[in-house]
């Protein structure tokens, strides 16, 4: 698979895990937060796989879209993974609260924009997306079903 391929499924990866973090942060507050083990380790997880995605995008793509701010996500997430004894939760809360409304914003712009073959690199990236879940035979059902929901918008 090609880079800009593999790229345009991790955008997608991005997007989902901020989604995640957005729905798993709806009437929380930050006292709630730290009272809620398990939403906090939830938390924790969405924005890992977020930085996990944005690690494997290419430096390319990273250049080509500024407006992510690549470093301080993939170091956020690995405080996560390797540091996680030292976890600031008040700024993984105004992370989720202040910062992924734009990520996704962004996120959904890019990911709309290749979608349509009008983004910087001008491919579908349903196509990508499909044919590295297939290559990868990681097509979960929910994987399936979003699939699908960008197939079909008339259907959501």
């Amino acid at each position: 698979m090609k880079p800009e391929e593999r790229d345009a499924a991790y955008l997608w990866d991005m997007l989902e895990a901020a989604r995640e973090s957005s729905v798993l942060m709806e009437g929380v507050t930050s006292d709630s937060l730290m009272s809620d083990l398990r939403t906090r380790r939830a938390l924790e997880r969405t924005l890992e796989l977020i930085g996990e995605a944005a690690a494997r995008i290419s430096s390319q793509t990273r250049v080509m879209y500024p407006e992510i701010p690549w470093g301080a996500i993939i170091g956020q997430r690995n405080i996560i993974a390797h540091r996680y004894a030292a976890i600031d939760y008040g700024r993984l809360f105004a992370t989720v609260t202040e910062d992924v409304p734009a990520l996704i914003t962004a996120l959904e712009r890019i990911v709309g924009d290749l979608e349509k073959g009008t983004g910087e690199r001008g491919r579908p990236v349903l196509e990508a997306i499909e044919r590295y879940m297939n290559d990868e035979l990681i097509l979960s059902k929910e994987h399936h079903e979003c699939l699908q929901q960008l197939k079909h918008p008339s259907s959501i």
